[in-house]
């Protein structure tokens, strides 16, 4: 059976979110004849949660028999199958909200004139539990009333005309009523994985098992687990579906898997999936325990999943959670530098407490916990106590959990360096270029950034020059230029200002010498910024000077204290470019 491609699958749900729109329509108006058909009768009287089995009849097909369990939905006819729930959710939403309006026809024609017997018509049945079953037919579109079908219900004797969208629900493609979901869990509910096949490249099971906050490897041999790759591997796996059906399930057990992955749950329960042979030109067969039949997914998939022991051990230096360190110390030769966090983000932990760049950071934390390194030999006989150190972190929790790093100074097996952590039992070895990330001083923590908001507040940007007032206005995506007189802005160029101002850095800050020489204090600005949100809100002020002398841009801000050289293109330019209100589209 060929796959059926994803994106060619009807968005169900939306057909039936359109279909109730046209049934409200249809109330409100009776249709296009007048006031007489103005009454409308549902074609089911049966409430939608008694409904218990469902069946469609076409000519085209063998009939399409249903039954709802306590998991939800089963196909039961032509062939078993789980039932999809986003399909069976809309056909019971139109079954439950189809309403006819009432019509004669001659019945001295035969049926099939009127598409309700023969090759066009559609004929649902539903029953519930206690045995009541009540039906319909659909037929074909009714002449000169574009939009309706002839439809009748047997037990009333009645005929009607119906919307004709009602038909699309009851007559999709066969693999649309079922489910295409192969595991039905979520990843908080897992607490080991077992892995075992040939694609694992190990003879034994790779077994990783939760213990919060971390995964941990417990075969073939304990170590500890990679978060992330443990994540991209569930995650790979949960999201599995079914892009064929090829309802053997025999084919597909023929030989061993190449790879079996079982989860057991928190409950105590397990579910697998089994991956075999490719068969087609793109397909390869699944199972699972809880599905009696194989699937068909698109193959090589598994390939980009990380399935062996190498993969799914951490590499790291240090292991722990980014979120709960508090402190951090960097020892080297040249001194120590110090960062805190606080309420308000990271500081340099010296006697100013000036503001560190959040991204400078993470990038810290990020080289430390996403670094892979090698465990050196044992025939090595390196020892911490024994070996020059010329770098140590140190991380400290918010409960006074430290973790530490530190590296030596000679290298080793070539070009190497040798590490020691509080997260690794042996010496490990890292390259020059691990270092090189600690090579800086506490100017890189230093946030720089001389105003502190989010582009996304952003509701207007006032331009106050010495003789002209520019004031922009956010309006949706767009921007209004409403002083000196209203007029459409150009858009691209007031987000591009938005997005300087918010990411504007200075280069170095004024000693108190060097402002009291320029004498800027005393010297009305050039031009001043004020930025606001939606709401009017101050979001933060700069005043900016241009020395065309020296060619210098100074600026300081209501966010800190003193003066700032700053290195900004669009600040330069604006003295001349909002005279020639280059914001106006």
């Amino acid at each position: 059976m060929a796959g059926i491609p994803m994106e060619k699958i009807k968005p169900v749900l939306v057909l039936s979110a359109i279909f109730a729109l046209l049934l409200i329509l249809l109330l409100v108006t009776g249709g296009a004849d007048g006031e007489e058909e103005r009454r409308v009768d549902p074609l089911v009287t049966m409430e939608a949660d008694s409904i218990s089995t469902l069946s469609i009849e076409t000519a085209d097909r063998p009939a399409l028999k249903f039954s709802r369990t306590e998991d939800g939905w089963v196909m039961e006819e032509p062939l078993y199958s789980l039932a999809s729930a986003e399909t069976m959710q809309s056909v019971i939403e139109t079954v439950d909200k189809l309403v006819g309006v009432p019509m004669e026809i001659d019945t001295s024609l035969p049926l099939e004139e009127f598409g309700l017997e023969g090759s066009d018509v559609i004929s649902v049945t539903v029953a519930s539990r206690d045995g009541q079953t009540e039906s319909f037919s659909l037929g074909r579109q009714i002449p000169l009333d574009v939009g309706y079908v002839y439809t009748y219900v047997p037990s009333s004797g009645n005929y009607y005309k119906a919307y004709r969208d009602a038909r699309e629900v009851f007559t999709l493609p066969l693999e649309e009523y079922r489910d295409r979901t192969v595991l039905d869990l979520s990843i908080s509910s897992i607490e080991k994985i077992r892995l075992s096949g040939a694609l694992t490249g190990n003879t034994s099971p790779v077994i990783v098992e939760k213990q919060p906050p971390w995964w941990e490897l417990s075969s073939p041999k304990a170590a500890p687990g990679n978060n992330g790759e443990v994540r991209k591997l569930l995650e790979g796996i949960l999201s599995l579906r079914a892009s064929d059906f090829p309802d053997s399930r025999e084919a597909a057990l023929q030989a061993e898997p190449q790879l079996r992955v079982e989860f057991t749950i928190s409950d105590g329960s397990t579910e697998a999936v089994s991956f075999f042979d490719s068969y087609g030109e793109d397909l390869q067969y699944i199972t699972t325990d809880r599905i009696p039949y194989a699937l068909g997914i698109p193959r090589g998939i598994v390939n980009n999943l990380p399935i062996s022991y190498d993969q799914l051990r951490s590499r790291a230096a240090l292991r722990f959670d980014p979120d709960a360190i508090q402190e951090i110390i960097i020892s080297t030769e040249s001194g120590d530098i110090g960062l805190k966090k606080e309420q308000s983000g990271w500081y340099l932990s010296n006697e100013q407490d000036i503001p560190a760049d959040d991204a400078a950071v993470r990038q810290l934390i990020n080289l430390l916990t996403l670094t892979d390194v090698e465990e050196l030999p044992a025939d090595l006989d390196l020892q911490k106590n024994n070996t020059a150190i010329q770098l140590q972190v140190t991380l400290t929790e918010d409960d006074g959990t430290q973790h530490w790093v530190e590296l030596g100074k000679e290298a080793v097996k070539g070009e190497v360096l040798p590490g020691f952590s509080s997260f690794r039992d042996r010496p490990f070895a890292v390259s020059a270029d691990f270092l090189e990330g600690f090579q800086i001083d506490a100017d890189y923590f230093e946030d720089r950034h001389l105003l502190s908001f989010e582009s996304r507040i952003v509701g207007s940007v006032e331009i106050l020059g010495k003789n002209e007032t520019i004031i922009l206005e956010k309006s949706g995506s767009d921007w209004l230029l409403t002083e000196p007189e209203r007029s459409a802005a150009d858009s691209p160029k007031s987000w591009g200002l938005v997005f300087a101002l918010e990411k504007l850095v200075y280069t170095r800050k004024l000693s108190a010498d060097e402002s009291a020489t320029r004498g800027l204090s005393s010297v009305k600005p050039d031009y001043r910024i004020k930025v606001r949100d939606s709401e009017g809100k101050n979001q933060g002020s700069l005043d900016v000077w241009i020395d065309e002398g020296r060619g210098m841009v100074y600026a300081s801000s209501d966010a800190r204290d003193g003066l700032f050289v700053i290195d900004s293109e669009i600040l330069e330019r604006i003295p001349e470019d909002y005279t020639e209100l280059i914001y106006r589209r």
